[in-house]
């Protein structure tokens, strides 16, 4: 080998050793991301058929979770419009949740949230939440019902109404 043509070698050397690092790292990266995706040839599925699962559970636990907030939002609002209403009406709370200039709904179901009025100065109001954010369930009342009308199970192993499978945010005042 003549020495004209040995930079041109230890260029392509180097030009080879890099690329294959580069494609062993990606590959390394790839098989760690994808490691529920194993075995996909013996159990009759592609990767397709994988990353579209995938896809769809991350657009309804994503749904689920924006459906959950908008419900923590409405319970937000709704004391705040009943503390206006209190304030506008000597000191009585409203009878029922549609008084207010603004009625709130379930996002999922269109149904009024839970409200029980139990005398003129206090209230009972819940939601039932799909997931059980534990930062939201802590900071709520977990009562159960204050008065013969309210119907509001306020614990947060079940739905306000007593529905397995859902979570009770409720607010007594």
């Amino acid at each position: 080998m003549n020495q004209a043509n040995f930079p041109k070698v230890i260029k392509i050397i180097l030009v080879v050793s890099l690329v294959v690092i580069v494609a062993g790292g990606i590959f390394y990266f790839w098989s760690q991301n994808n490691k529920g995706a194993q075995n996909l040839s013996t159990s009759g599925n592609s990767l397709s058929q994988v990353s579209t699962e995938q896809v769809l559970n991350s657009l309804d636990e994503a749904r689920t979770k924006s459906m959950d907030a908008k419900r923590i939002a409405d319970i937000g609002a709704i004391r705040t419009k009943l503390e206006a209403y209190r304030d506008s009406h000597n000191d009585s709370y409203p009878e029922s949740l549609q008084m207010l200039d603004k009625t709130y709904s379930d996002p999922s179901t269109n149904q009024l949230y839970f409200y029980a009025r139990c005398e003129a100065q206090s209230y009972h109001l819940g939601a039932n939440l799909e997931t059980n954010y534990t930062t939201y369930l802590q900071s709520d009342d977990d009562k159960g019902p204050m008065c013969s009308g309210d119907k509001i199970e306020g614990a947060d192993n079940k739905g306000c109404d007593g529905t397995n499978g859902l979570f009770c945010y409720d607010f007594a005042f």
